[in-house]
């Protein structure tokens, strides 16, 4: 593709070299990653026509200052902080191409990424989606990170090609399939649920989506023990249950399969017999055969783990997903109340509307 067809806007109608990828990135504060993310872009083999589109949601440090303006084009949001829904939605808004593929500003694909979705819609017509998963290895080597990366790869990797979700890191769609959806809900105003949301949106309209386990791509982001629990708290377990309530969608699959759920109550139980055992020597028995019920339900994970990072971060990591199942089931909880509350709201106010 030529550099100046690459330069040019998405209304120029100059530019006559038909668009088959728009490549659409939001970015705030993104730091040295949005030009890692930009660099491996351009690095891939697609010989098609492709564009990239870089919206920048009010970034306070330099990181757009990275954008080449001669091969993307850049579009800067207004009225304040929008949101990476809102972000794609203009990114999208902008776009030439048939086929969108939205990428995390903190995501290194591979040469071949870019054409192994070109090549998934055109050999697959009735695929309306598809989406990749994080590679297995990361660069950051915080315990949190690698843990965190290892356990995405992992639920990508044994789940179902036959999605109902859809997933904003590296996920392409049709742009004809995104207009019906109507776009992402723009309400999630921090990284949150918008991608799952449209997923299931797609799938209620018929549309299919395809996890391509094959497409891997590298994860730059660095977690905290803190901004990984919140992450997984208030981005993940508590929206995404009163997503599921509000759309009685329940589907044994990714991060919400039934062995998860009884993983959670597992944990829950062994907690509590624990606490137990202060006063009762057989709560701690209790306990003890709960632990180890707990590890048989999560034995193909950890053995997992083990294989890629050894017998010492294994049990880390098991430690780790054992409070991990504690706090999603507190998110489980909150979800909940939250459903509710809405509900009662709703409710209450058709009631008024009655009177």
């Amino acid at each position: 593709m030529s550099e100046d067809c690459r330069s040019r806007g998405p209304t120029d109608a100059a530019c006559a070299e038909p668009i088959a990828l728009s490549v659409i990135i939001p970015s705030r504060d993104a730091g040295l990653n949005l030009r890692r993310c930009l660099e491996a872009v351009a690095s891939s083999d697609l010989e098609d026509g492709i564009e990239v589109i870089v919206v920048d949601d009010h970034s306070c440090d330099d990181s757009v200052g990275s954008v080449p303006e001669d091969r993307c084009t850049l579009i800067r949001l207004e009225d304040g902080r929008c949101g990476p829904a809102a972000a794609r939605n203009r990114g999208a808004e902008a776009a030439r191409g048939d086929i969108l593929l939205f990428l995390d500003s903190d995501v290194v694909v591979a040469p071949d990424t870019l054409r192994k979705f070109v090549e998934t819609f055109r050999e697959e017509p009735g695929i309306d989606a598809a989406f990749g998963s994080y590679s297995a290895e990361t660069e950051c080597r915080a315990f949190f990170s690698q843990y965190k990366n290892l356990q995405h790869h992992y639920t990508h990797q044994t789940s179902s090609e036959a999605a109902s979700t859809f997933w904003t890191g590296c996920g392409a769609i049709r742009r004809t399939a995104f207009r019906e959806a109507g776009g992402f809900d723009e309400s999630y105003r921090r990284p949150c649920i918008e991608d799952i949301a449209l997923g299931y949106t797609l799938t209620a309209k018929g549309r299919r989506i395809r996890l391509r386990k094959d497409i891997q791509v590298g994860h730059l982001k660095s977690y905290t023990f803190s901004g990984l629990i919140r992450s997984d708290l208030f981005g993940r377990a508590v929206p995404w249950t009163r997503l599921m309530l509000e759309r009685r969608i329940f589907r044994s699959d990714l991060n919400t399969r039934a062995s998860g759920v009884l993983s959670v109550a597992v944990s829950y139980a062994a907690l509590a017999s624990l606490f137990a055992g202060l006063w009762r020597p057989a709560g701690l028995w209790a306990a003890a055969a709960l632990v180890a019920c707990f590890l048989v339900l999560n034995r193909e994970y950890f053995a997992f783990i083990r294989r890629r990072k050894g017998l010492s971060f294994a049990a880390k990591a098991a430690a780790m997903t054992f409070l991990y199942n504690l706090y999603g089931g507190l998110g489980l909880g909150i979800g909940l109340v939250r459903y509710l509350r809405g509900r009662f709201r709703e409710k209450k106010i058709q009631g008024e509307e009655k009177l």
